[in-house]
């Protein structure tokens, strides 16, 4: 079933400068669009006449009214196979991200007009060693999805994420249940640590929301230890400091905060949720959860979402 688009934007990572944003705008306006979303099944029939699927095909069509610099840019990223990062989100708050080229649409242009496509053909799922969903896409109400939450590539790190570190801290990701997974971090009196994941979502004056569902958090300045186990919401146990742990912040195109980043401090509960509204400029946002000096801070699947109720739902992009 097509999914029509509210926004979408297309990301050259070698030039933020580039970026272009697509909107759903009144009729025969200069920059007037429709993005559409399909996933369509290929098939083959075995002997005893039964139907399975081999594969999937992901399409991303935009068709619209555009700026001869906007057409353009489009063309020449077309013709070159740039690679680029496709963001966007629809009518219920799902969120698009993928990775890959586009191709216009031969047959449809003409001097106001224009039509270009992402496709790509998978079996779906995840590559079990990267995290990354094989499509190279996902659409979601979590925009983490385009990676599951397991460890990637960098050893004890979660898929997509990046950390930073001061002193010794000690990373880890376990697996409680199987295939639910719970990363910590621990940091004695001399380290801080952290992990970041940074998404290209350049659509001003959107608010967005982060959650992450606590496991345990362990301040060893305290005379006590606590340990929790994750239940189907992501609840657990904490330990609060003074030290803010949550942070949302807002990248331009020379890679610069603007403004200061949103803060809070973790809490025992399955409600860390902050959120912020992206500001002029906006290319990408970044997400980070730190631990500082005594702390050790777990949790299991992150969220970042566009509606304030999603605290644990819609983790992967199970198709």
């Amino acid at each position: 079933m097509p999914t029509q688009l509210v926004k979408l934007a297309l990301v050259d990572e070698s030039d933020l400068t580039k970026t272009k944003v697509f909107s759903v705008f009144q009729e025969g306006a200069e920059g007037a669009s429709r993005q559409v979303l399909s996933i369509e099944a290929n098939t083959a029939i075995l002997e005893n006449n039964r139907e399975i699927i081999t594969s999937k095909v992901y399409t991303i069509d935009v068709v619209g009214l555009y700026s001869q610099a906007d057409k353009s840019q489009v063309y020449t990223w077309a013709s070159d196979r740039t690679e680029l990062w496709v963001s966007g989100y629809g009518l219920d708050g799902s969120i698009l991200q993928a990775y890959g080229t586009i191709s216009v649409v031969d047959g449809y242009t003409d001097n106001a007009s224009m039509r270009f496509r992402f496709q790509v053909e998978s079996r779906g799922g995840y590559d079990a060693t990267t995290g990354l969903h094989n499509a190279n896409m996902s659409y979601a109400k979590n925009g983490f999805s385009l990676y599951r939450f397991q460890e990637g590539t960098t050893a004890d790190i979660p898929a997509g994420w990046a950390k930073t570190e001061t002193g010794s801290p000690s990373f880890s990701i376990t697996e409680p249940i199987s295939g639910f997974y719970v990363f910590e971090m621990s940091c004695d009196s001399s380290s801080v640590a952290s992990i970041t994941r940074d998404v290209y979502f350049p659509f001003v004056g959107q608010t967005v929301y982060f959650s992450v569902p606590v496991g345990t958090f362990v301040n060893t300045s305290d005379p006590a230890m606590f340990v929790s186990f994750l239940d189907s919401g992501g609840a657990g146990t904490v330990v609060n400091t003074s030290d803010p742990a949550m942070f949302v912040s807002f990248l331009d195109s020379g890679g610069s905060t603007i403004g200061a980043p949103v803060t809070q401090v973790l809490t025992g509960s399955s409600t860390n949720v902050i959120s912020a509204t992206s500001p002029s400029g906006t290319i990408s946002v970044r997400f980070s959860v730190a631990a500082f000096n005594d702390d050790t801070v777990s949790f299991g699947y992150p969220v970042f979402s566009l509606k304030s109720g999603i605290v644990y739902a819609g983790n992967e992009f199970n198709t």
